[in-house]
């Protein structure tokens, strides 16, 4: 107080400036979607080459990802990667035009089929055998020998007499142009009318009371088999007359390029004649496949993309191209006549999809025009399913990407989606509700190469994911570098304004901190950015130290305690906005937490 006049004139102290906490905690991906003021505190504005590994429990943690360790070269690009157990474990690698297998993933490659397709292939395991399509060869693979699958021979008729009639028992085999006859002897017939005409040049053989004969002539033209002597009729009434012989048949399942299996059997798809149509087979056997074992799937003009289970069904996915649903349900029937069939029916959905779809962690997602969407199972009040958005928060970067390339793989609890060199990744154990449903939470990788060749196979086996490249490395992601290219990789925070665009803001370093995962060999920089300072970086975080460029911090003190909390030198005045950047050229690091304190001053002039 100071006295004038007489009176006494009190000094007002001016208000101390009110202080915010900025908070970046629980951190999930990147939003891609949003004005990058009104990205919520918990996803990154940037967050290149970084997910959360969610094996080692830091659930709250975002870390460098893998890099990629190349385990062999094989100089042509890589069209599939298969894994067959005999017990040992062998890796199948479809490069080029070769097939090669090898002990284990680091074993030496050796060539065990030559000719193949240079293009993408798919493959099966069945009873200890690799089964392998790349639309012109249907391969069996049983660890020694490699050749073309051995179609089981049908037997079509039971129950004949001599003179024709009986039961028709099997299907013909689209792989296999051999089937079989059996008849019930009289003691008194020599010809015996099998249940076709029109027979191949292959060889007719028969059995008499299960002993093989050769004492008979055929004509090829008319089907009828003439015996020297007359088979005798069972005692018992059984069938004791088995032709066996060959008849010319179309196979429609070698040029299928796509399977999946489902209600023990597996089913084809992708033969380019026939893009509306798929095929099964028989159970339990992919040796023998029905000629009436397919079915028609909507319009001839839309082709079958992708197939997917959900909820005991096959959902079939087309281009949508003509038909007014793109998705189509196949729930297994039993008819008397056929067996098991898949009668189709199709759903309200009409958006086409381009690839990827996979049943992933019971949401069937796949790629469509405007990115992934999600089909949602029948529930007890509504029996349709209905489609619900899956990739709002990166859309716009899948916009830039073709996104009928996409090759996806689920691996430890994401979806992955790879385009060439970059591939997004959808985390399962991520979600928000969006729209009367939930979307997830997305990362990216990018620079995903090794030299210039970029990815273009995914296989995941026993949690490890491997990638194949366009130029033929075989790789797995458990490195800290891709091959010898270091790996760049960023967190950035949303751009911070207080929830205020109209007034100035004050950050000071007391208070200012992360929470890094202990990592060896980690290191990163830290940048700030605001709306009157271009990037700029403030301090290198080590595990043991720090090393400071260009900026003068000599009276302050850093130090990263046992939980590696460690503190940040930020300190801008008079911002509008203000970002963080955790960024490294080549070195790994994790984050698990940013916080720093600023106050709000004078509004803006």
């Amino acid at each position: 107080a100071s006295k004038r006049g007489g009176k006494v004139a009190q000094l007002k102290v001016p208000a101390e400036p009110k202080k915010y906490q900025a908070t970046y905690s629980g951190l999930a991906g990147v939003d891609l979607s949003s004005e990058q003021r009104n990205i919520s505190p918990t996803r990154a504005s940037s967050c290149i080459n970084m997910y959360k590994r969610y094996q080692d429990g830091f659930t709250d943690f975002i870390e460098t990802r893998p890099g990629l360790r190349v385990l062999h070269d094989y100089g042509s690009r890589i069209n599939g990667i298969y894994f067959l157990e005999i017990p040992q474990l062998l890796m199948v690698v479809h490069a080029g035009t070769s097939l090669y297998r090898s002990i284990g993933v680091d074993g030496t490659p050796q060539v065990i089929y030559s000719g193949v397709l240079d293009v993408y292939s798919t493959a099966f395991v069945h009873e200890k055998s690799l089964y392998f399509l790349d639309g012109e060869h249907y391969l069996k693979y049983d660890g020694t020998t490699c050749a073309a699958v051995t179609g089981y021979t049908p037997t079509t008729s039971i129950g004949r007499t001599p003179e024709g009639g009986g039961t028709t028992y099997q299907s013909v085999n689209m792989l296999t142009n051999r089937r079989k006859n059996s008849f019930r002897g009289d003691g008194e017939s020599k010809e015996y009318h099998l249940d076709a005409t029109g027979l191949d040049d292959s060889t007719v053989t028969a059995t008499v009371d299960g002993t093989a004969t050769t004492a008979f002539t055929v004509n090829k033209q008319t089907g009828v088999v003439t015996f020297t002597s007359a088979p005798s009729m069972p005692g018992g009434g059984d069938d004791n007359v088995i032709i066996e012989f060959g008849v010319s048949v179309t196979d429609n399942v070698t040029p299928c390029t796509r399977t999946i299996p489902f209600d023990n059997r597996f089913f084809y798809y992708g033969n380019p004649s026939y893009p509306n149509v798929f095929w099964h087979c028989e159970l339990d056997n992919p040796a023998y496949i029905s000629d009436v074992g397919y079915v028609k799937v909507g319009d001839s003009n839309s082709r079958i993309v992708d197939m997917a289970v959900q909820d005991g069904s096959l959902i079939v996915l087309k281009d949508g191209n003509q038909d007014a649903s793109s998705i189509f349900v196949h729930t297994p029937t039993l008819d008397y006549d056929l067996g098991r069939v898949y009668p189709s029916s199709q759903s309200v959905i009409s958006e086409g999809c381009v690839g990827g779809a996979r049943s992933f962690r019971d949401d069937l997602v796949y790629m469509a025009a405007r990115g992934v969407e999600g089909i949602t199972s029948p529930t007890v009040t509504n029996s349709e399913r209905s489609l619900k958005h899956r990739s709002t928060l990166i859309d716009s970067a899948l916009a830039a990407e073709s996104l009928s390339s996409v090759q996806t793989e689920e691996w430890n609890g994401y979806y992955c989606a790879l385009f060439g060199d970059t591939m997004y990744l959808a985390d399962s154990r991520g979600t928000y509700s969006a729209h009367g449903s939930f979307e997830y939470e997305w990362f990216y990788w990018t620079d995903l190469n090794i030299g210039t060749s970029a990815g273009r196979v995914l296989k995941q086996y026993e949690g490890e994911l491997y990638f194949g490249t366009d130029g033929g490395d075989l790789c797995v992601f458990d490195g800290d570098k891709d091959g010898t290219n270091p790996i760049y990789c960023e967190w950035v925070s949303r751009a911070e304004n207080g929830d205020t665009n109209a007034m100035l803001k004050t950050v000071k370093p007391k208070g200012a901190y992360a929470l890094l995962k202990t990592m060896p060999n980690s290191l990163f920089k830290i940048a700030v950015e605001t709306d009157k300072s271009s990037r700029h970086d403030i301090v290198t975080v080590r595990m043991s130290g720090f090393s400071f460029a260009d900026v003068d911090f000599s009276s302050m003190s850093f130090t990263t305690d046992s939980d590696n909390i460690v503190q940040l030198p930020i300190k801008e005045k008079k911002w509008k906005w203000l970002k963080v950047h955790l960024y490294s050229p080549d070195k790994r690091f994790g984050i698990g937490q940013l916080n720093y304190e600023y106050t709000v001053g004078n509004y803006i002039k």
